[in-house]
């Protein structure tokens, strides 16, 4: 009768300890991120996961050929987005993990921005509160040489540079 009462209180502490282990169970999230254009890896990428309603968990970067991997991931449903510099983001959903998983190859889309005009504008007058600051150029001191009733400016055409 003891050895039997034994045997149950072994075996149920036995099926605590795997349920509990199931639970705090790590798993690892593994895939690779390509240029979905030229399926080219993209290196350096951003990869964050994220709990379902966004509060940051952990985050990776991909190797040189695009891998990433993300360790001890409890069991539970997160968010995994890859980033990348003129890359769409891409947000994938992970409901539920309850194991390891390799999410193959994530395919990013190069975000097209075009601009119509960019107009660059410079002066050649820098105003300071103590001073004010004139970039002659070679053009305004050709046409300065010839007028002697500007002595300051006839003598920064001697400079050079």
């Amino acid at each position: 009768m003891r050895k039997l009462e034994l045997m149950k209180r072994v075996s149920c502490l036995v099926c605590l300890l795997m349920i509990m282990g199931h639970t705090y169970a790590q798993h690892k999230i593994t895939g690779r991120v390509i240029n979905e254009s030229n399926q080219t890896p993209l290196e350096i990428a951003n990869v964050v996961l994220s709990t379902a309603d966004s509060v940051y968990i952990t985050g990776t970067t991909t190797d040189l050929k695009g891998h990433f991997e993300i360790k001890n991931v409890a069991t539970g449903s997160y968010l995994l987005t890859t980033s990348y510099l003129g890359f769409n983001s891409r947000t994938i959903v992970l409901d539920g993990l309850a194991g390891s998983i390799d999410l193959g190859e994530i395919m990013m889309r190069e975000e097209s921005n075009q601009l119509e005009t960019v107009t660059v504008t410079g002066s050649t007058v820098t105003n300071k509160a103590d001073r004010l600051i004139v970039f002659v150029t070679e053009q305004q001191k050709k046409d300065f040489q010839q007028w002697d009733q500007y002595p300051l400016l006839h003598a920064t055409s001697s400079f050079n540079g």
